[in-house]
């Protein structure tokens, strides 16, 4: 899958590593559905109303969602909640949406592409009204228009032609997942810098007699979560402004061998071999990583077998049965180290540039909020979804699922809002709070097509790289998309008009 379909539908592999890893999965057909009602505390309440919530039934679970709708329904008591959980969403949505069957009143999906078609059909609703409401009595941001409480480039990222279609639902966090434990009881230190992180490797191994691998990650299942490093290493090296200039697609230039992305891809696959090849490989991964899964790899992490793991806000949710059986073991997340030169020089491409001088990390956008044209209670559902853009709802969503959302609310995991989450997303939020979040995305019509991407020949080929260096080096497979691009791109230039 290429890579604007990554940010743009959540990606093959991400979507792969979130709804059938890192979410869970299975069922099908009608079987895999799970309608209930979310009652009112209140009693004696006359309906007025209803709405019923379409999400994916997976490794977030259903609390956050629950406790979603009894907020909603505090503000709105004559309102009544339906939650419909679903292993398939993802692919039911079409039948349901273009054949007018069983349709939600607001879907959680995760395909972007997917919501502009319905849109440009005339079958999604077309948000930007609602934007520009206000919010009513009750809410913290009273009197302030929704859009001012959104992340712009998530507003961006979902409108088209001037039309709002929908609204991300949370921004993935990944990094290095961690055992906390192990690392009180040993004294290591979280790491900033590839020199640091390498130290740190080395240190694990010599003060556990080498019985702990420094790394591991799940090669068989979710491509190994292997292209969360290079993502993040890529947007690290390259910052802001060139990371927007590359998204708009305007030269094959972009792909050259000499260009900041393709110099921040070959950096970010030669730290990739560097640290996850096997330790008998010289690196400094469990052996055998790429053979086993992520179950295995997230149980070696917790077991302390293994130190660290490449992996996202999603870990707690899914391993909660484990942890729940080895209550003494605290997880945590750190984000990726910046790429440093071996004196510790953190490298930077010419022309970088962030906020605030935060870290730039790799956030693609998890899922996406939609209202049919077609349901039964669009004026319901679009309050609703107002309230899913709001301060209240955003913070009760984290800490159900220590996932961040694309709004402008309170991230600081020592404030009062999070006191009761957990080590492991208290550090989460805090990497969110850090560091600058970058969601990529394109409004050009190549993009738009799937004709280019970052990966512009259909796939990332980090597992090639890492499983045959040697063959498959980071400089080859650059030459090879530059070629692929610059002999296609004439062609592309007279079919798209640009």
């Amino acid at each position: 899958m290429n890579k604007f379909k990554k940010f743009l539908c959540v990606g093959l592999t991400s979507l792969l590593a979130l709804s059938t890893s890192a979410c869970g999965g299975g069922g099908g057909g009608n079987t895999s559905t799970d309608e209930s009602t979310v009652n009112s505390e209140s009693t004696n309440v006359e309906i007025t109303g209803e709405v019923e919530f379409a999400v994916l039934l997976a490794g977030y679970g259903e609390t956050p969602y629950r406790e979603l709708a009894k907020a909603y329904m505090a503000k709105n008591p004559g309102v009544q909640v339906k939650l419909r959980f679903d292993y398939e969403i993802n692919s039911n949505v079409e039948n349901q949406v273009n054949n007018g069957v069983n349709v939600a009143d607001v879907y959680s999906v995760r395909d972007l592409t997917q919501i502009i078609n319905f849109g440009l059909n005339g079958k999604a609703m077309n948000l930007s009204s609602m934007l520009d409401t206000t919010f009513g009595e009750g809410y913290a941001e009273a009197n302030l228009p929704v859009r001012a409480n959104l992340d712009s480039k998530a507003v961006s990222a979902c409108t088209l032609n001037g039309k709002t279609y929908c609204f991300p639902e949370y921004s993935s966090v990944t990094g290095f997942v961690y055992n906390a434990t192990l690392f009180d009881q040993y004294g290591w230190q979280i790491p900033t810098t590839t020199k640091e992180l390498e130290d740190l490797c080395k240190q694990i191994i010599s003060d556990t007699n080498g019985t702990v691998n420094p790394i591991t990650y799940c090669g068989a299942a979710a491509d190994g979560y292997l292209y969360l490093a290079i993502d993040n290493w890529l947007y690290q090296y390259a910052g802001i402004a060139n990371l927007d200039e590359f998204y708009d697609y305007g030269s094959a230039e972009l792909f050259a061998p000499t260009s900041k992305i393709s110099q921040g891809k070959q950096l970010a696959h030669e730290n990739l071999v560097k640290f996850l090849a096997d330790r008998n490989d010289g690196g400094y991964a469990r052996n055998g990583s790429m053979a086993i899964d992520h179950h295995q790899a997230q149980g070696e992490l917790i077991s302390g077998t293994s130190a660290m793991m490449l992996n996202g806000s999603w870990f707690e949710n899914e391993m909660s049965a484990v942890l729940e059986q080895n209550p003494g073991v605290e997880m945590g997340m750190f984000a990726f180290p910046e790429m440093s030169d071996a004196s510790g020089n953190i490298l930077h491409a010419e022309g970088y540039t962030t906020q605030q001088n935060k870290r730039v990390l790799d956030a693609s956008y998890g899922a996406y909020y939609f209202i049919p044209e077609n349901c039964d209670n669009k004026e319901v559902a679009v309050d609703f979804l107002k309230f899913l853009c709001s301060d209240e709802a955003s913070i009760i969503y984290t800490k159900y699922t220590n996932a961040v959302r694309p709004v402008k609310y309170n991230l600081d995991p020592t404030s009062a809002d999070y006191a009761d989450l957990s080590f492991f997303g208290k550090s989460v939020i805090g990497i969110a709070n850090s560091c600058y979040l970058y969601s990529a995305y394109s409004t050009s019509p190549l993009a738009i097509d799937g004709v280019v991407s970052l990966y512009p020949k259909g796939s990332y080929w980090c597992k090639l790289v890492l499983q045959d260096p040697v063959t498959n080096t980071p400089e080859s497979k650059i030459v090879e998309d530059y070629n692929y691009v610059k002999g296609n791109w004439a062609r592309w230039q007279e079919e798209y008009g640009i």
